[in-house]
């Protein structure tokens, strides 16, 4: 007794200063089975002490075991699948009881938090004998059990159903009402800064970034303002509406429109991407991807920033953030036939960590719409030059993709204004995809064909171009390409955990110059634990770039090392560190060498967090005698009409926010009329992400940081709600986020009572019957339910009120069995016995 009593108090006083430790070992992991199918696509993980501990409840939530949690007495029971492996695990006496057996396990392996109970995967899978592969890498567990899960089981039976998979779980859908001014994301960066050069020259400015982001007439505003004093550095004015069901302006079918400053989009062999001044509509799915094989990311990656871009679960490509472009992008990148996930990881300078994910399904996007997709744009770029671009694309049979382009843009380094007209071929053979683009300027022509496909598990893309002359931003403007060979290849290497490959050879001759070029870029990549390691070997015209990278976490403690070599050797190496419990304070410094000038660069950055902005100072140096210093301060707000202001150390301008209320429906409308009160203490969780929050005292749970243009998915928690009968009709709700608004999503919540019972039949047959049963109100059926074999049954979702119950069997001696009852207003499971036919 004694010995159970210290257990307790050792795991209770382990948890009053455990909360803000863990926080900073928490890693954001898919999860997914043997057969690749996704159970969870963000699941908050902890990594500490070389273990990997999952949060109990969401992780039997996602891959289909039932279980019951008795917090008061620490007992946690339930099955494993199937009802016959049963389970108890009692956190008193740290011991499992399986069926018949009893296994003594680790007390330390549970780790109780505020949220949720965290369990380490070895006593997971001495529970549920599923192996946990951890692939940290690529952030992603697998989970190796030869059964189907549940989920998994699922979905065959739906495919079966209806003919066609489903590849997620779908909400209904809840309407983000526009507003002609409602909601506002603000943000600001200052930083008062002094700079002695090494003349002995000192100059101080003040460096500044203000954006906001609202719903200004129905439509999404955007702003940004970057200056030093009152001189501008750039300005961003931005003017949108988008709609996934591509009704922007109702039966016109456009799914987006832009006004005012937005980027060009890309188009094959051209280029794009710059940003004009004009307008910009489409009426493109937002939930198939823009173009048939390849695809282009971009977004804001702010200085200090880094992002990397992983494709089914390879890393691709690598970028840091510059104060001069802040920005990212991924151009061109080959999408295969079937699944294409892509998995961005941003590394922020006070180390933050913050994924993002999209998901490409090309055996999708042929479908049964004979709709012509147009994207067209018209402006003037930062040069006061016209531009404009226009496609049309259209899919042929239900498996061809025909595109026609045109395209006309200035470019500055040869101050020549161009014309382009040309389209693309697409289709598919089996699992391959072929691809033919074709671009003229009217004097000259190219083309490119390319075939993807899968072969022993490695991802390629084989392309050809040929070019009679066209110069273009993706060809080249002074020496353009004249013909090329390219090939591709992610390649997981399986013989070792966690060691992956990305190789594209390119062979290629341009025009007005004598020589050809073979251009390489073959990056290796292993992870282990907490380490992760890179190397980069990249040859483009006949420059030889080779990168080694290194990144080691440990807690709040991040180390990283970077280092260049070219044909003349070194060219320079960076040791970086930084330390962040993420909710006090941040430290940062950086250490670089310059082997060619042998120049020594010093900068140290110190952030604390006050409540809820960052202040901070930064210092930099090198043995050029040149030093500075600055004073940072970065905030960030979000205002909303109900809620009021919440402050955050962070931006919040480029994100939508979501806030989530429950309420008792007492006339069962489903809409929330005066009278039904907001029912409060409830949680609410973000499926992206895995986010928790419980509803503040006004009743709301309040989430930002939602990324806009894609579903985000708010579930309710019934855990804290008293009464077991109060249920919402939808345990999940969808929501399509709005940079600078705040959806709200409510959950009408109903007393619904259950019946069960058994039917005996009086005479004893051998024969099979048919027996059906029915709940009557008003004499109108308002539900039926099936009858197992052994006469037992069972309905839910009975509303208070006077029913009768109704048995039936054809073949039976007693055709009908009819029983009246009442459901009380509180709810309640009622038992029948005596059905007897």
């Amino acid at each position: 007794m004694k010995k159970n009593i210290g257990i307790i108090l050792f795991i209770i006083m382990n948890h009053v200063f455990a909360q803000d430790e863990w926080y900073n070992y928490e890693r954001i992991m898919l999860i997914k089975s043997q057969r690749h199918f996704i159970l969870s696509e963000g699941l908050i993980t902890y990594n500490k002490d070389n273990k990997w501990y999952l949060p109990l409840e969401d992780l039997f939530d996602a891959i289909g075991i039932e279980y019951k949690f008795a917090k008061n007495q620490r007992v946690i029971e339930g099955f494993v699948f199937n009802e016959r492996n049963s389970y108890r695990i009692d956190l008193n006496s740290c011991e499992i009881f399986i069926n018949d057996s009893k296994v003594s396990f680790d007390c330390n392996s549970f780790i109780p938090l505020d949220d949720f109970l965290l369990v380490d995967t070895q006593t997971l899978e001495l529970l549920t004998t599923i192996k946990f592969n951890i692939q940290s890498l690529n952030s992603s567990i697998i989970l190796d059990y030869e059964p189907l899960f549940p989920p998994e089981e699922r979905e065959k039976r739906n495919s079966k159903k209806s003919g066609a998979k489903k590849s997620e779980t779908s909400y209904p859908v809840e309407i983000n009402k526009r507003e002609w001014i409602d909601g506002l994301n603000f943000d600001q960066d200052i930083s008062l800064d002094s700079f002695r050069s090494r003349n002995g020259d000192i100059k101080t400015s003040l460096k500044h970034e203000t954006a906001l982001s609202a719903e200004v007439l129905k439509s999404e505003l955007y702003t940004n303002y970057r200056g030093i004093d009152d001189k501008k550095e750039s300005y961003w004015l931005g003017l949108e509406r988008n709609d996934y069901r591509s009704r922007v302006f109702g039966d016109l079918g456009l799914s987006e429109v832009k006004l005012v400053n937005f980027n060009a989009p890309s188009v094959a062999l051209v280029g794009g991407g710059q940003k004009l001044t004009g307008a910009y509509f489409s009426n493109r799915s937002l939930l198939r991807p823009i173009n048939f094989s390849k695809e282009s990311f971009s977004g804001t990656l702010e200085s200090g920033w880094e992002v990397e871009l992983y494709h089914n679960d390879v890393l691709i490509g690598r970028e840091v953030g510059s104060s001069v472009k802040q920005r990212y992008e991924f151009n061109n990148i080959d999408l295969y036939y079937g699944v294409n996930r892509f998995k961005f990881i941003f590394y922020g300078p006070k180390g933050e960590r913050r994924y993002e994910n999209k998901t490409l399904n090309i055996s999708n996007t042929f479908d049964k719409s004979s709709q012509v997709t147009i994207t067209g744009a018209f402006g003037e770029d930062q040069n006061d030059k016209e531009n404009y671009s226009l496609s049309l694309s259209k899919n042929i049979f239900d498996r061809v993709q025909l595109d026609l382009h045109t395209v006309k843009n200035y470019d500055l380094r040869t101050n020549k204004t161009n014309t382009y007209y040309g389209g693309a071929f697409s289709t598919f053979f089996n699992n391959t995809l072929i691809d033919t683009n074709y671009i003229t300027d009217e004097e000259d022509r190219v083309f490119e064909t390319s075939a993807k496909f899968n072969f022993l598990g490695v991802n390629t893309n084989l392309s050809y171009i040929n070019n009679t002359g066209v110069a273009s931003d993706t060809l080249g403007h002074t020496n353009p390409i004249d013909y090329s060979w390219n090939g591709n290849f992610l390649l997981p290497l399986r013989f070792v955990q966690n060691l992956q490959m990305f190789n594209s050879i390119k062979y290629k001759k341009k025009y007005g110059v004598d020589v050809s070029y073979v251009d390489i870029l073959s990056r290796i990549s292993f992870s282990i634990q907490n380490l992760y390691l890179s190397n980069s070997v990249n040859v483009e015209n006949n420059i030889l770039v080779n990168e080694f990278f290194s990144r080691y976490s440990s807690g709040q403690v991040t180390y990283k090392f970077t280092t260049r070599t070219d044909r003349d050797g070194l060219r320079d190496s960076e040791v970086d560190y930084s330390f962040s419990n993420r909710r006090k304070h941040s430290y940062s410094g950086s250490l670089a060498y310059e082997y060619s000038p042998k120049i020594t660069s010093l900068s140290i950055r110190a952030d604390k967090k006050f409540k809820k902005i960052f202040a901070g100072i930064s210092l930099e140096g090198n043995s050029e005698s040149e030093f500075g210093i600055a004073l940072n301060l970065s905030y960030g707000a979000v205002y909303d009409r109900d809620d009021g202001i919440h402050l955050f150390n962070k931006r919040t301008s480029e994100y939508a926010n979501i806030k989530a209320l429950a309420y008792h429906d007492i006339n069962g409308d489903g809409k929330r009329d005066s009278g039904e009160e907001i029912i409060k203490n409830i949680e609410f969780y973000r499926l992206s992400g895995n986010e928790r929050q419980p509803t503040n005292d006004r009743g709301y749970a309040f989430f930002t940081f939602i990324q806009p243009l894609t579903p985000t998915d708010i579930k309710i928690s019934l855990a804290e709600i008293d009464n077991i009968y109060l249920r919402p009709s939808t345990i999940g709700k969808r929501v399509w986020g709005r940079a600078g608004k705040t959806a709200l999503v409510e959950f009408p919540l109903q007393i619904e009572g259950d019946v069960e019972g058994e039917v005996e039949l009086i005479e004893s047959t051998n024969k099979k019957v048919s027996l059906k049963g029915s709940i009557i109100s008003n004499g109108k059926t308002i539900k039926s339910f099936n009858i197992e074999k052994d006469g037992y049954f069972y309905s839910q979702g009975i509303l208070p009120g006077e029913y009768t119950l109704k048995v039936e069997c054809d073949e039976c001696s007693l055709k009908e069995f009819t029983k009246r009852f009442k459901m009380p207003s509180d709810g309640d499971s009622l038992f029948f016995e005596g059905v007897r036919l």
